[in-house]
Order: structure tokens, then sequence, then C-alpha cells
């Protein structure tokens, strides 16, 4: 799921058979939060009620098309609920993201929504761009 974080229940609500499946929050926070709950990741699975993923928030969509360009395989930072992470880790491994597990949906899922203004002042300065985190002994 991306849309702007203000239209989150509108969408869902516009969808049938959502309820209880396993979701992908790929939402980004632009703009003061709109409910209660401790992520958007949250909102979104109290309304589906199934395992949740946090998800390619950290990513440039408008340069997907060169993950594959890449010498090694760009990260996709990710947090899960148990059920969720195969779902989370196999869509990153398909777009040809390296997965890399931050942790569990509370407190991962707030952490990858609040560092979205780090993310937005390195493009500034970058542009676009991919990220690799790795061990030093990968380096």
């Amino acid at each position: 799921m991306a849309v702007a974080a203000a239209h989150i229940r509108e969408a869902l609500d516009a969808v049938a058979g959502l309820a209880g499946q396993p979701t992908i929050d790929a939402c980004n926070i632009y703009t003061g939060r709109h409910d209660n709950s401790r992520s958007l990741s949250h909102q979104i699975q109290s309304i589906i009620g199934g395992p949740t993923a946090k998800a390619f928030s950290t990513n440039f969509a408008s340069i997907y098309a060169q993950v594959g360009d890449q010498r090694v395989a760009p990260n996709n930072l990710y947090a899960a609920d148990d059920a969720a992470r195969q779902y989370a880790e196999q869509l990153s491994i398909d777009a040809g993201f390296a997965p890399l597990y931050i942790g569990p949906l509370d407190p991962g899922a707030r952490l990858l929504e609040d560092g979205a203004g780090l993310t937005r002042a390195l493009a500034a300065q970058l542009g676009p761009f991919f990220y690799r985190y790795a061990p030093t002994r990968e380096f």
C-alpha cells in the first residue's frame, strides 16, 4: 500500500476483500499524523487486521528501473510482524533489493517513518539514491 497518509482510511474503504490479508505498507509521512496509531503501518493493520510490514518507504520509486544496474543490490529496509516478514523479504528480492530487517513492526515502522526527514535531506543533496548497509567485513 502506497498512498498519502491522509488518505489511508479512504483508500482502504474503497477496496473489498482485504480483511486479514498480509499488507506491505510503503506510505510515508509528510504531514501530521491523522490518527492515534503508533505508525502508519499500525493504522493500516488496525483496518485490515492481517500481518503487516513496513517496506519500500526509504527507497525512491523514480529509480526502481535502475536497481538491476547496480554493482551490488541496494538495501530495502523493512520492519515486520513475524507473519509478514516472508512477504516483505520476498518482494524485496523480487524487486532486486537486498532486504534488511530492522526488527518488529513496533517500533520499527515508526523508526522508518521518522527517518523520512533524513532521506529527504539526503535526496536534496544527492538526488534520488540507493543505499547499502553492510558489516565492515563486506567493505
